[in-house]
C-alpha cells in the first residue's frame, strides 16, 4: 500500500508558485499538510493574500446551478466527508439527493459513508481510473454492510461520467447530484468542462 507524501509548501503564490500549489492540492498521493510564507519576492502579507486566493479550487464545495442543482467536492477522507455532510445538510431542502461516488480502497470507506448516508436517497457507485481505488462493486458491498435505509438503493458504473449520466435520468428538476470522494472521481466530471445540467423529463419551453 503506497502512503500520501506529507509535505509543507513554503511560497509567495507568483504565478510559478500558484502552479505548485495546484499540483499539491489535486494530487492523489501528496497531503498538503500547511502553507507557510517565511521566504519569498514579496512581503509576508501580500504573500498570505496570493495564496488565500488561490485556495479556492473547483471542485470544494462547488455548486454549480441547473436542474437538478450539481454539487462537486472532493472531499475523500472522514473529516472531509463530515464538512460536505454538514454543508449539504445546509443548502435546504431537495426531494432526492443522488450520490456519484468513487474512492479510494485505502480510505476508511465504510465511516466515510456512514457519516453522509442519511442525506443521500441514491448511490451511483463508479470504478475510477487507478489501481488505488476501490471498485464500483466492492464500494456497492461496503454500502449495502453499513445501511439502516430501506429507501435508499445503489447502482455501479464503470466511470464517474457514465454514473452522472444515470443521475440525471433517474433525476428530477428539483433534485440535487452531489459527486464526491475522489479528486479522480470530481476530475472525471470536469474533464471535459463544467457540466450544466438539464434533467431529461424537464419540460423545454
Amino acid at each position: 500500500m503506497n502512503s500520501r507524501h506529507k509535505i509543507i509548501l513554503d511560497s509567495d503564490f507568483g504565478v510559478d508558485d500558484a502552479m505548485a500549489l495546484y499540483f499539491a492540492l489535486a494530487h492523489p498521493d501528496i497531503e498538503l499538510l500547511g502553507i507557510t510564507t517565511t521566504f519569498g519576492n514579496v512581503s509576508t502579507a501580500q504573500a498570505v493574500r496570493n495564496g488565500l486566493a488561490f485556495v479556492e479550487l473547483p471542485g470544494r464545495f462547488q455548486i454549480i446551478p441547473g436542474q437538478p442543482t450539481l454539487v462537486l467536492d472532493v472531499a475523500h477522507n472522514p473529516h472531509s466527508v463530515a464538512a460536505l455532510a454538514a454543508n449539504l445538510d445546509a443548502m435546504g431542502y431537495f426531494p432526492t439527493t443522488h450520490a456519484v461516488f468513487g474512492a479510494m480502497a485505502d480510505k476508511d470507506l465504510a465511516l466515510m459513508l456512514g457519516k453522509v448516508n442519511p442525506l443521500i436517497d441514491k448511490w451511483y457507485f463508479t470504478d475510477l481510473p487507478t489501481p488505488r481505488a476501490e471498485s464500483a462493486a466492492g464500494l456497492s458491498k461496503k454500502w449495502q454492510a453499513q445501511n439502516t435505509r430501506r429507501d435508499a438503493s445503489a447502482s455501479a458504473y464503470p466511470d464517474p461520467r457514465q454514473a452522472l449520466q444515470a443521475a440525471i435520468t433517474a433525476a428530477d428538476p428539483t433534485d440535487r447530484i452531489v459527486v464526491f470522494g475522489s479528486f479522480y472521481t470530481v476530475g472525471g466530471i470536469l474533464k471535459d468542462g463544467v457540466p450544466r445540467l438539464l434533467a431529461k423529463h424537464m419540460p423545454n419551453n
